[in-house]
């Protein structure tokens, strides 16, 4: 009886150290080859977003098969190709010189009359107990948010270097997309392949229902944020708010985070327009992008994700 339970306490004690080794091989494994998993992910991603775009041209282009498929990718690569060309060429020089701008600023914040402007203000609008306080509240304020503001700046700069030095990642990611557009019916047999027959045709309709839903809510989204940066990016322009179409971009991006993207959004944009034009011109701001914002809700997002979902 003794020898018996020895014996399974071993096995266990055994079974732990394999599960923990084969753990440890996975992990090292996984760690190993981690750049060519965020290469094959990152390439399955732009492959499955440009899945609409190569249909497209395949229904309107004649011929079947591989050719017309391939001449489909090559449009969409071309497509693209032209609309980030004309994007450097143009937005990406601006954003720049506005970027420039942007730290320069920030570095002569405390010099500006935008202190003073709103310490009179909320001195003017509270009690004199309180009023003797709030010049120290708002300049530590102003400071922290100086230094929050340049180290956000000059830490996402080594980053964003990285990604765009990456040459060989630019010329790999485009290949790779091309095979896995070019064989994806291939992919998607070989899959069906491994569920059970009689269970295929049930799969492969909630396969096509996720996708119809799934790429439909991401391409809308993805159309909502360009619509809303560029309406902000123009009436920040039109406020003649620094930095429109950095503003507008940021707000464009974060606006695809649930909750927090608006307000995160509208706080740089405050910000400049307080600094440049005084308190009231920064509350019309954000008041028009309120607006903006309640438009998104009440018409843009029922109408463009509502479509491509096909709600």
């Amino acid at each position: 009886m003794e020898t018996e339970l020895l014996k399974r306490r071993l096995l266990w004690v055994l079974f732990i150290l394999a599960c923990l080794a084969l753990g440890y091989v996975g992990i090292s494994t996984l760690l190993y080859v981690r750049p060519a998993v965020v290469l094959l992910s990152v390439c399955i991603l732009v492959a499955y977003l440009l899945v609409p775009l190569v249909g497209v041209f395949e229904r309107v282009l004649p011929g079947t098969g591989h050719t017309r498929r391939l001449i489909s990718i090559l449009l969409s690569y071309l497509l693209i190709g032209t609309v980030v060309a004309v994007f450097a060429a143009y937005v990406v020089p601006m954003a720049g010189r506005e970027f420039h701008h942007l730290t320069t600023d920030l570095a002569s914040l405390r010099d500006r009359h935008v202190v003073d402007e709103l310490t009179d203000w909320l001195t003017d609008k509270l009690p004199p107990e309180q009023a003797e306080a709030v010049p120290t509240y708002v300049q530590g304020a102003i400071d922290q948010l100086q230094q929050l503001g340049l180290t956000m700046l000059k830490s996402s700069m080594p980053y964003v270097t990285q990604v765009f030095s990456t040459v060989v990642e630019i010329f790999l990611i485009p290949l790779f997309t091309l095979f896995i557009l070019l064989d994806l019916d291939t992919y998607k047999k070989g899959f069906l392949r491994v569920v059970p027959r009689h269970r295929r045709a049930d799969t492969e309709k909630l396969l096509s229902e996720l996708n119809v839903v799934l790429a439909g809510f991401v391409h809308g989204q993805m159309m909502v944020a360009c619509v809303m940066g560029t309406s902000i990016a123009i009436v920040l322009w039109l406020l003649d708010v620094p930095y429109a179409l950095l503003l507008g971009t940021f707000a464009g991006l974060v606006d695809i985070i649930p909750y927090l993207g608006v307000p995160l959004g509208m706080i740089p944009a405050f910000f400049s327009a307080l600094s440049s034009h005084g308190f009231l011109w920064a509350l019309l701001t954000i008041g028009l992008m309120e607006i903006l914002h309640m438009t998104e809700g009440k018409v843009v997002v029922p109408t463009v994700v509502g479509h491509t979902v096909k709600l």
